[in-house]
């Protein structure tokens, strides 16, 4: 074993959480995004790549930090994933807005039985 990580669901075993999310505080409709609770690790232990900002941190309780996909920053009409860094955004199960930190490139997440396409995808530690 090289590596470990934490996660609240194995990937692509059909199991994952959908939450709604949208830009604080503006009126738009919610996005469903596919949501997973995961450790600083996971992303370099799955191989995911980080094309803008940075990845989840290690230490302390940062769950006010999240990583998305490509995808769903686009989905939340940004034609830049990049410039979506540092924006806050509500999510219909959260008491309090979470902000993007980082933006990780397109990968399937789930059973390819699933997921025709690559849909939204938020990392929070």
């Amino acid at each position: 074993m090289s590596a470990i990580s934490a996660s609240q669901y194995i990937p692509a075993t059909a199991m994952s959480n959908g939450n709604g999310v949208k830009i604080a505080g503006t009126e738009s409709g919610l996005v469903h995004f596919e949501h997973l609770s995961v450790d600083a690790d996971f992303v370099n232990n799955l191989g995911l790549e980080i094309v803008a900002g940075r990845n989840l941190p290690v230490e302390g309780n940062e769950n006010r930090f999240v990583l998305v996909n490509e995808i769903a920053a686009m989905s939340l009409g940004y034609d830049l994933p990049s410039e979506m860094i540092g924006q806050l955004l509500e999510v219909n199960t959260y008491e309090e807005p979470v902000e993007v930190i980082g933006i990780m490139k397109n990968a399937c997440f789930q059973t390819p039985v699933m997921e025709e396409e690559i849909s939204p995808l938020m990392f929070r530690n």
